[in-house]
């Protein structure tokens, strides 16, 4: 199969119209952040749509800071077994429920928006 001139051998990333969309997804970045002001610099606490700098509801700051703090400590979890202890090999593969636990996080927050 090839993609314009390339060979099937490269990365799908290397294609020049996956450039030109990555390219443009920057410029429209850009354009929001000149327009709506750096989102970084926000004095607020609150979570802001940064397109619209719209407060996020709570219970997407909820799933957020969840998601967040489950990550951190599974995060933790692996370098204690994996590299601290040295009790599971560092190559080995994740436990079904951890691979579930971030399935189930991705999902709850595609959901809140």
């Amino acid at each position: 199969m090839k993609y314009g001139n390339l060979l099937n051998t490269c990365h799908h990333e290397q294609v020049s119209s996956v450039q030109k969309a990555f390219a443009k997804d920057v410029q429209n970045l850009i354009e929001v952040s000149d327009e709506m002001g750096n989102p970084f610099k926000e004095d607020s606490t609150d979570l802001l749509v940064l397109n619209t700098k719209e407060i996020v509801p709570k219970s997407v700051v909820e799933a957020v800071s969840a998601t967040k703090e489950k990550g951190q400590s599974m995060y933790d979890w692996y370098v204690e077994e994996r590299l601290t202890k040295r009790s599971k090999a560092i190559t080995g593969g994740l436990s079904h429920a951890w691979k579930l636990t971030q399935r189930w996080s991705v999902l709850r927050l595609r959901l809140l928006f």
